[in-house]
C-alpha cells in the first residue's frame, strides 16, 4: 500500500513508501512521459525514474503498457514485468 510522508527542511521533501509492484508500476509510467529534459518538470521525472533504477526497479513496457492515440496511458491485462 502507498504511503507518503511530508518532512520539512528548507524545502519540502516527500518520502513515498511503495510495494515492489508499485514502484515497477510507477516506473512503467514514468518512461511514457516527455518533454524537455531541461526546461519541464520532465527533468523531475527523471529524477525520479534514476531513483528507481537505483534501487533496482526497472519495467519493459511491450507487455505492460499501452499508449492509447489521445496520449492516456491503458494498461493491459496482465503481470508487471520487471526487468
Amino acid at each position: 500500500m502507498a504511503k507518503a510522508k511530508v518532512k520539512k527542511i528548507s524545502k519540502k521533501k516527500y518520502k513515498l513508501s511503495l510495494t515492489e509492484e508499485e514502484a515497477i508500476t510507477l516506473h512503467a509510467v514514468l518512461m511514457k512521459v516527455g518533454g524537455d529534459v531541461v526546461n519541464s518538470p520532465r527533468k523531475h521525472v527523471d529524477e525520479i525514474r534514476g531513483a528507481l533504477r537505483s534501487v533496482g526497479i526497472n519495467a519493459f513496457l511491450s507487455d505492460h503498457l499501452v499508449t492509447a492515440s489521445q496520449g492516456s496511458i491503458m494498461f493491459n491485462d496482465g503481470k508487471v514485468i520487471r526487468g
